[in-house]
């Protein structure tokens, strides 16, 4: 079957390692094809690797919420529909790094308490 790769996701035959694409080493690069969706495919045959890349713009959900990656420092930044910054996430595990809680669920809501991974 087909598995969904991001852009930090390298995945051969035998394994799925979690990988920047921004730091991908290549030895022999034997093919390179564009899927109908957009994932660029490179086969590293001097590696025996296929590196599907996908972009990974900032996204938002059923909820509103928007996703920013920032690669250089590994996070993910998290905006509610108004704006306001709720959760810094670590890019390769998902776990939140700092979550943010504002008075009020609006444009207007100031920001109240900061919270980080050790839940202080």
């Amino acid at each position: 079957g087909t598995m969904p790769c991001q852009c930090w996701t390298e995945a051969s035959v035998n394994s799925r390692e979690t990988l920047m694409s921004t730091t991908a080493r290549f030895t022999s690069i034997s093919a390179i094809a564009v899927s109908p969706d957009g994932v660029v495919n490179i086969a590293d045959q001097g590696n025996l690797h296929i590196l599907a890349l996908e972009h990974y713009l900032a996204t938002h959900d059923e909820n509103g919420e928007f996703r920013i990656p920032y690669t250089p420092t590994g996070e993910e930044y998290i905006f509610n529909r108004y704006g306001q910054h709720i959760a810094t996430r670590d890019i390769t595990t998902g776990k939140s790094r700092y979550s943010f809680l504002y008075s009020k669920n609006t444009s207007f809501g100031k920001l109240s308490t900061v919270t980080d991974s050790a839940g202080n």
